[in-house]
């Protein structure tokens, strides 16, 4: 099974995101899309995976999930792009500190790192790429056009609760991927 960790988004970030992505699609032609209810915030990918490995690494999550404090949230805004401005393959939306919890992020960066720790215990190969957490809206083909934002898009988006971590299968298709939770732990 192909799988990863994610923490899902609430309905109200998932239609702002929507909306960032139709004012965005005239300026990249050839992108393809992130379908609005595909768009979640990835902690750890932890590829193809057997179902034994899925049973090992969700009891760990589970127990991870206790312990790591209570619920916390995440400011959602500002359009970026992987790896460069100039010559994007991805667009993506950020995540910061609310003003009211500075040390969200910081949070989010510890629970990350425990979520990857979990990964390589399981036998997992660590992750080879430092971790920024953001949220995907497409990928491009190198045909877009430079990009200067216009006024505020995407700058303040809501917030995303973060309350729970969800063992994701993806199941990769010509229309897309198609996710399934198969476990979901509360913090």
């Amino acid at each position: 099974m192909r799988c990863f960790v994610a923490v899902a988004l609430p309905e109200t970030v998932r239609a702002s995101l929507e909306g960032v992505q139709a004012a965005l699609r005239k300026s990249f032609a050839g992108a393809r899309w992130v379908r609005p209810e595909g768009i979640h915030l990835t902690l750890r990918f932890l590829g193809e995976i057997d179902e034994a490995l899925v049973n090992a690494v969700g009891s760990d999550l589970r127990v991870l999930a206790m312990r790591s404090g209570p619920p916390f949230s995440l400011a959602v805004g500002g359009v970026g792009f992987f790896p460069q401005r100039a010559s994007p393959r991805v667009v993506w939306v950020g995540l910061r500190n609310p003003a009211d919890d500075p040390g969200a992020l910081a949070r989010l960066a510890a629970l990350q790192a425990s979520i990857e720790e979990t990964a390589r215990r399981a036998g997992l190969s660590p992750e080879t790429r430092a971790f920024h957490p953001h949220l995907t809206l497409a990928r491009l083909d190198g045909r877009g056009t430079p990009f200067s934002n216009p006024g505020n898009l995407g700058e303040d988006l809501g917030r995303l609760p973060v309350a729970s971590v969800r063992l994701m299968r993806s199941v990769l298709k010509p229309s897309g991927a198609v996710y399934d939770v198969l476990q979901e732990h509360s913090l």
